[in-house]
């Protein structure tokens, strides 16, 4: 059955951006070797694992390799506290308002289309709700990295644009 496989996938899929973040964190100060190193051990232990653990089914291989990526997730963690000094709960500080930004604007976004029936309108509007609800407080909030976000993005339309002529 394909459920139990996609649950173990969504699970770690919920983790990724977090994995992604520390990843960034310390390849932006300068440890790109130490993700390096991270990455070639999670490759090693990947493949291992799924050689040990082939005959015993896809379930208990997609387990093994779950297991090795929060096991690799837990490292990227105590090295970003140990040589940078952010730790778990300064990363909890600095995410929380966007995790209440984004459930606010998905709860709006669902109450706002439960009416509709159609399932591709109810997911594009729900998509297009979300967007113009985060955005706008993002605004509305003074949120500094939005506003460098977008300012990078509009100066690369531009550059792009100006490289095009």
């Amino acid at each position: 059955e394909v459920v139990p496989i996609i649950r173990w996938l969504c699970v770690w899929m919920a983790f990724l951006p977090i994995y992604i973040l520390y990843n960034h964190l310390l390849t932006m100060k300068g440890y790109s070797g130490v993700i390096l190193f991270l990455s070639l051990l999670l490759g090693v232990l990947t493949i291992s694992g799924l050689i040990l653990t082939v005959s015993n089914g896809i379930l208990t291989m997609i387990g093994v390799n779950m297991i090795l990526n929060f096991i690799i997730l837990l490292l990227f963690v105590i090295i970003t506290k140990t040589k940078l000094k952010y730790s778990m709960t300064d990363f909890v500080k600095d995410t929380f308002p966007f995790v209440i930004v984004t459930l606010f604007s998905m709860a709006a976004a669902y109450f706002i289309v439960m009416n509709f029936h159609h399932i591709y309108v109810t997911l594009l509007l729900k998509i297009i709700i979300t967007a113009i609800i985060y955005v706008a407080v993002m605004k509305f909030a003074n949120v500094v990295i939005f506003k460098e976000v977008t300012g990078f993005l509009k100066q690369k339309i531009m550059t792009g644009r100006r490289n095009e002529r």
